[in-house]
């Protein structure tokens, strides 16, 4: 649905993360209002588990977001890496998933 590139925010001189609706799904008025929505949800919480939304636009009429960068690997980059997870880990990440999701519920 989206890309996500690392660029530099050059009025206050930091990294961020930009998500970018793919060009092909931007003309779709339905796609384009679920990223929208996504922004906004995203915007309205504030908890260490979910990256913080800097900014919401368009540009060309493709919708994006410029958002906390969080360093880091994905979790498909760690099972490359390391194979699959024992369950204290997945355990771990579940709960760390769950309190972002159970915070924006709120």
């Amino acid at each position: 649905m989206a890309e996500v590139w690392v660029a530099t925010d050059v009025d206050l001189d930091r990294k961020v993360a930009v998500k970018w609706l793919r060009t092909n799904l931007a003309a779709d008025p339905v796609v384009a209002e679920r990223f929208r929505r996504e922004a906004q949800a995203m915007a309205a919480v504030e908890n260490l588990h979910v990256a913080c939304v800097y900014q919401v636009d368009e540009d060309n009429s493709v919708p994006y977001l410029a958002m906390e960068l969080v360093d880091g690997q994905t979790l498909q980059q760690k099972l490359d890496g390391s194979g699959p997870l024992e369950v204290p880990e997945i355990l771990h990440l579940g709960r760390q998933m769950a309190a972002g999701l159970a915070h924006e519920l709120n």
